[in-house]
């Protein structure tokens, strides 16, 4: 397995570093525990995905312009009872993904106490850079 990382002027592939400590699978409560904690912040560019701690990806002006556009357009089209939402948490059994796009069953204020919930997700997306 590699890696991509940039560079300045072009991509490279890198072969991922095996870790020399012991490293373990997170659950969705110790995730949220480590924001309570203020272990992890906003500032730290991760999410949970399948128990692990995983860099988000970096967003540039035609990711953003993706994004946009497709949330206006399912905005037009998202029949009653559903809304979208962009680059918001969803959580699963072990993960807490934030998708570029998801168009959820309900209203936004059923989440108030609980955050999404990909049961009332129709589709959750990520855009490519």
């Amino acid at each position: 397995m590699s890696v991509s990382t940039k560079t300045e002027r072009h991509i490279k592939s890198q072969p991922l570093a095996v870790p020399t400590e012991p490293v373990w699978p997170l659950t969705v409560e110790q995730y949220h525990q480590m924001i309570r904690s203020g272990i992890l912040d906003s500032d730290d560019k991760v999410e949970l995905l399948e128990g692990w701690l995983i860099p988000k990806m970096a967003k540039n002006p035609p990711h953003r312009a993706a994004t946009k556009l497709t949330r206006n357009a399912l905005e037009a089209i998202a029949p009653d009872g559903w809304y979208v939402d962009s680059q918001e948490p969803i959580t699963l059994d072990d993960s807490e993904l934030e998708p570029d796009i998801v168009v959820v069953g309900g209203d936004t204020r059923d989440y108030l106490d609980r955050g999404g919930s990909a049961a009332g997700s129709l589709r959750v997306r990520d855009l490519l850079p």
